[in-house]
């Protein structure tokens, strides 16, 4: 080989370099997932008159773009029992995405626990009140409350468990939720200062693994790698309602840690989380057969 030969293919693989380089950003770009508009809701209501010096009962409601008939949701947020508000990021993301399928939306807020303050029975008071609430207001909404999810996400799947009744939900979805009170961590509430009782022993007696089985299918999702609230959160729940018969679907995210949606829409989990949510509440979707 010549050296002229040498040398211009040096050159011609220098400029494919830099071309290359130059267009790396546009590259990018292409190959990133898109950030995801979140919805703004569509208004602020209060879903209770009760009083008692504890903040106001409040929920936000996300509105399809054809409301009138539409299924609805209702979501329970997390944050350990002592924090959280029902605009967080993971609450927005995910009624994000249920709006853009065609879901009337409602997210709402529960007192918070504290050491001389509210404990598990407020919270649990305040997502009933919540729950009765939503049957009617769904109504003036335009929505169908009798196609109603309720989802709960970390201490939230917790509460939604302890506060449902029969005829307020059709399916259930519990994402990273705490189920079996043995399990809580140091960094969350305590069980003691939730319910006001100290014993180990207590602790089963009150834990949402006991109201788990409702007739209705549940949608169970968790991370594999979750160290605070891990796993066999959503598997002692599962092993429970399979036991007895009941409709159960279990999703476990290899490599997801706690509260991965707080991540945003376009990551793996929180898409992979998503379509699972997409497909197990995709029959009330489907408007009843008129009789």
């Amino acid at each position: 080989m010549s050296p002229e030969t040498t040398t211009l293919d040096h050159d011609r693989r220098v400029s494919a370099l830099r071309a290359l380089q130059a267009a790396a950003p546009f590259v990018r770009r292409r190959l990133q997932p898109p950030a995801l508009e979140i919805l703004s809701p569509t208004c602020t209501l209060r879903y209770s008159d009760r009083a008692r010096g504890r903040p106001l009962p409040l929920a936000d409601i996300y509105r399809p773009a054809q409301p009138q008939g539409a299924p609805t949701a209702i979501l329970v947020h997390g944050g350990g029992f002592l924090g959280g508000r029902r605009d967080m990021s993971s609450v927005a993301v995910l009624a994000t995405d249920l709006v853009r399928r065609g879901f009337l939306v409602a997210s709402i807020d529960y007192c918070l626990a504290r050491p001389f303050g509210p404990g598990l029975a407020e919270q649990v008071e305040d997502v009933r009140l919540a729950l009765r609430w939503w049957m009617d207001e769904a109504k003036n909404q335009g929505g169908d409350p009798a196609r109603t999810a309720l989802v709960g996400l970390s201490a939230g799947g917790a509460l939604a468990l302890l506060a449902h009744e029969e005829g307020t939900f059709e399916r259930f979805v519990g994402i990273y939720g705490a189920y079996d009170f043995r399990l809580l961590p140091a960094r969350w509430a305590t069980v003691s200062l939730l319910t006001r009782r100290a014993r180990r022993t207590e602790h089963l007696r009150h834990s949402p693994l006991l109201r788990g089985d409702f007739a209705q299918p549940a949608l169970l999702v968790h991370g594999v790698d979750d160290p605070l609230a891990p796993k066999e959160h959503t598997l002692r729940l599962a092993e429970l309602r399979r036991q007895a018969g009941l409709p159960t679907q279990t999703v476990l995210l290899p490599g997801a840690v706690h509260g991965y949606l707080q991540d945003g829409a376009a990551h793996p989990h929180s898409i992979a989380t998503f379509e699972a949510i997409g497909s197990f509440l995709d029959p009330l979707l489907r408007a009843p057969e008129p009789t």
